[in-house]
């Protein structure tokens, strides 16, 4: 790499949202630079191009730092009271995008609940001691496991006397906006400027533009948009994702011989193939795609629906894979897109 570069071949550095890293090589690799990195715990090899380095890693926590930090984490903390899914958006978000110092926090507070942590718990302080533990464990010249079994001895979480999360009060549900069509969930209502980017929600920015296959971007008629999801009875999964203009199905039933959705699809055309690497897809206005709280949404969210009223996500049917996209257009502006996972 360049003398003033971040970064070095032979660098630890942590991975965000992933824990203690060695900078293995930077290769050429079709006219970018990528750095390789091997995952300390794990030994996981992984590649990035160099140009997002500074998105991706950060420089590992100088020794005084590192001290502070764990001196921090073993001081007690409130439990966090919020419900799971508030706490889950904000908890899976700092791990990922925020310090150290905030990540501790959070640790904290999950460590200061007097009930034994649920699966979903579990796995998150489990995520955040691998993130903090392993960089902690380097620069203190101590094993993750050591630390683990020091935090374990602090705090309440742990207790053997810590009884069961009793079930969190079930909040009302909202009714999503807009007419229900038989065979279909109804997701919701969003609005789109003029026009949409169809991909898993990894792939929606412009930043993955420039790869081929990973989204698909279409003109689209401004205005109210509503988005469904039909499953496929016989493998019980997500069969389609449909995202329609409103002005296409707000119109009598009777019009049509089944549905409006039925007789969108009839004149859907395939326009391309989009890959999913994460099990979601996302129909998203281009107009907000690059804005943090909507990449947020689509990143740590666990619900699926509508994305901040200019959007819609679904699951991806059998998960990964390359999934056809249909739409059918007016002049030059999509009224219907669909993905068909089936």
């Amino acid at each position: 790499m360049e003398e003033d570069s971040k970064f070095n071949v032979g660098d630890h550095c942590v991975w965000k949202g992933q824990g203690l890293a060695r900078i293995e090589s930077l290769q050429n690799e079709g006219g970018q630079d990528v750095l390789h990195l091997v995952i300390v715990s794990s030994g996981m090899k992984v590649g990035m191009p160099a140009a997002n380095a500074d998105r991706a890693i950060r420089r590992v926590l100088d020794r005084e730092t590192a001290a502070g930090v764990w001196a921090e984490l073993k001081k007690p903390a409130e439990a966090d009271t919020r419900t799971w899914e508030d706490r889950y958006f904000d908890y899976a978000r700092t791990l990922v995008k925020c310090t150290a110092q905030d990540q501790v926090l959070h640790l904290r507070r999950m460590y200061g609940s007097a009930f034994k942590p649920t699966f979903g718990e579990r796995k998150l302080i489990d995520a955040y001691e691998e993130l903090l533990f392993s960089e902690l464990g380097h620069v203190l010249g101590r094993t993750t496991e050591d630390l683990r079994t020091e935090m374990k001895a602090l705090h309440p979480v742990f207790s053997p006397t810590a009884g069961e999360r009793p079930p969190e009060p079930k909040l009302p549900e909202s009714k999503p906006e807009g007419p229900s069509v038989a065979g279909f969930d109804l997701l919701g209502s969003f609005q789109v400027e003029g026009g949409l980017v169809v991909a898993d929600p990894i792939y929606v920015s412009s930043e993955a533009d420039q790869r081929s296959g990973v989204n698909y971007r279409v003109a689209a008629l401004p205005g109210k948009w509503y988005g469904y999801a039909a499953e496929d009875e016989e493998m019980g999964r997500t069969g389609v994702l449909v995202a329609v203009h409103a002005l296409k199905v707000e119109v009598k039933p009777s019009l049509f011989r089944k549905d409006p959705l039925t007789a969108l699809r009839k004149k859907a055309n395939v326009v391309s193939n989009v890959r999913v690497d994460g099990g979601q897809m996302a129909v998203l206005d281009q107009a907000v795609r690059n804005e943090e709280r909507f990449e947020d949404e689509l990143s740590f969210r666990t619900r699926y629906g509508t994305v901040l009223n200019r959007g819609c996500t679904s699951k991806s049917g059998f998960g990964d894979g390359t999934y056809p996209v249909s739409v059918v257009r007016e002049g030059e502006q999509a009224v219907y897109v669909q993905v068909d996972f089936r």
